[in-house]
């Protein structure tokens, strides 16, 4: 199984606007853009993209997929599923438009929302293994943000190897689904707060050690621990507000536990 990181960063992504902090300006100055959340998962001639981040048009032209057999929606806050619209009315796939599976309350937001995005849906049931193509996919529902449903995923090929994808959340809403997400071979979790506080260098000079809708370095130590991966990969650690590299980054956490980069691959 390949995984691909097209996308890794924050909402607010990299560079953040007009950040005059050494790491933002290196990226003008380099012509780079950090992405938000988007991950391909491949398997033989199987392809499954993990959220749909609003830079989905400019990933996939960047990185062409020649054929897609579904998207794994975890819920609908922008910088995961903002760009459904571009994803749908684009012709990137022709009649051959892939499934997107969602969670329920995921689902009737963009029944509401986004009404003429036809694309094909379907809900997915909790605990319960379906077929895409070479992957064998379980669907958990997990603690993020009170206003939306929120789920995560675990990929299997058959063969041993087993991906869970785990992004914002706090973990698993019922203790119990631990069971069937840990000792992934590669897990992705949330890094918000991976070293604690965030600084924002953008004048106000805010100190932030968490908010309810993502982990704590404290938090995110157990969950670590609790899912027992062989290796972790971070989504949203910023460079802007760690004002730290990602190397430097790297160097200060756990043993297994490092940042995801956009443009990483990584086989299991």
């Amino acid at each position: 199984m390949r995984i691909t990181f097209l996308g890794t960063g924050t909402p607010a992504a990299m560079p953040c606007g007009t950040c005059p902090c050494r790491y933002c300006a290196g990226y003008r100055h380099e012509g780079r853009t950090g992405f938000r959340p988007l991950v391909l998962v491949s398997e033989g001639e199987t392809n499954i993209l993990l959220d749909l981040g609003p830079d989905v048009r400019q990933q996939l032209l960047g990185h062409p997929v020649a054929h897609l057999e579904a998207v794994l929606g975890t819920h609908a806050h922008f910088d995961h599923f903002g760009g459904l619209v571009d994803f749908g009315l684009t012709s990137f796939w022709g009649m051959n438009a892939p499934t997107i599976f969602l969670n329920q309350g995921h689902r009737e937001y963009c029944r509401t929302c986004y009404p003429w995005v036809r694309q094909p849906y379907e809900v997915v049931a909790y605990r319960k293994p379906f077929r895409v193509g070479a992957l064998t996919v379980t669907a958990y529902e997990t603690v993020h943000a009170p206003s939306f449903e929120t789920c995560c995923y675990v990929l299997e090929n058959g063969k041993g190897g087993r991906f869970l994808y785990l992004p914002d959340a706090h973990g698993p809403r019922n203790e119990g689904d631990y069971a069937g997400m840990r000792a992934a071979d590669l897990a992705v979790t949330d890094g918000s707060y991976a070293l604690g506080e965030l600084f924002d260098p953008l004048g106000s000079g805010t100190r932030l050690n968490g908010d309810p809708t993502h982990p704590t370095r404290e938090e995110l130590g157990i969950l670590w621990k609790s899912l027992g991966a062989s290796a972790t990969r971070l989504l949203q650690v910023s460079e802007h507000f760690f004002q730290k590299s990602h190397d430097e980054i790297d160097a200060l956490l756990p043993d297994r536990i490092r940042v995801a980069r956009d443009g990483m691959v990584v086989e299991i």
